[in-house]
This record gives structure tokens, C-alpha cells and sequence, in this order.
């Protein structure tokens, strides 16, 4: 699973739609007009990232000790 927070998390549930069509297009002769859009058709009604640590999804802990190991690296 991957947070709605990742950078990239409009990449990949574009890709993942697209497969899920795919397959049920090629499986079942389905065909589908548009697709949901992750901005407009998603709803979050609770915290599921916190809940099972959704890739992208960093507490402000956890991003406090990646930039202090960062800028050790830097110096």
C-alpha cells in the first residue's frame, strides 16, 4: 500500500487503475469510460497511513532523523 501522501501517489494509482481496466477489459470484455481520479474520487475519512506505515508515509519523528542523518552526510 502507499500513502495518498507519497510524492508519487498520483503515478501510481493512475497505474494501478489502468491495470485493474486492463484486465478486466482483456478478461471480461468490459470497456470503461474514464477513469477515478485520486484528488477528486478518493476520500480519506481516517488516518490509514499511520495505522499500517503506508510506504511515503513518515512520522515528523522519523523525517527529524533522516534530514539530521542527511546532514551528517553533508558535512
Amino acid at each position: 500500500m502507499t500513502s495518498t501522501s507519497h510524492p508519487n501517489a498520483q503515478f501510481y494509482f493512475e497505474r494501478d487503475v489502468k491495470c485493474i481496466q486492463t484486465f478486466f477489459s482483456k478478461r471480461f470484455g468490459l470497456i470503461f469510460e474514464g477513469a477515478p481520479c485520486l484528488e477528486t474520487d478518493v476520500d480519506s475519512f481516517m488516518d490509514l497511513d499511520k495505522e499500517v506505515k503506508a510506504s511515503g508515509f513518515l512520522k515528523g519523528e522519523d523525517m527529524a532523523a533522516i534530514d539530521e542523518v542527511a546532514q551528517s552526510l553533508l558535512d
